[in-house]
């Protein structure tokens, strides 16, 4: 999922989905951003080609939460291989600030997850 920066979030995937009934939240792994859902494609998704579900999963789900969460193919590279790098960042107070420095982060090539640790004093 794309905007799973931070655990607040979750309600953030919970309130979305409510606008979503024909979709149902499984689970969701924050660190790892992932999100595992139940939905019938030919109710949710009605007419959409299967090659199509993702994109139109996340225009649902943008649509959904104001644009602030998305869906993305699964990461097919095993979680041990990835790399954490942490990047220290001075004035985040809020969802907002968070917000937008996940996405100028999630953007950059190869990045495949990005977090936001508000409450951190590093």
């Amino acid at each position: 999922m794309t905007g799973l920066f931070s655990p607040d979030r979750e309600t953030a995937v919970r309130t979305g989905l409510e606008k979503l009934p024909d979709i149902k939240l499984v689970s969701l792994d924050f660190e790892h951003a992932e999100g595992v859902f139940s939905y019938d494609p030919a109710v949710a998704f009605k007419g959409t080609k299967p090659d199509d579900l993702t994109k139109r999963f996340d225009e649902r789900i943008r649509n959904a939460t104001h644009h602030t969460l998305g869906i993305a193919a699964l990461i097919t590279t095993p979680h041990d291989k990835l790399t954490r790098i942490g990047i220290p960042a001075i004035g985040l107070d809020c969802q907002a600030c968070a917000l937008a420095d996940y996405e100028a982060i999630y953007k950059i090539d190869g990045v495949t997850a990005a977090t936001v640790d508000l409450c951190s004093d590093n």
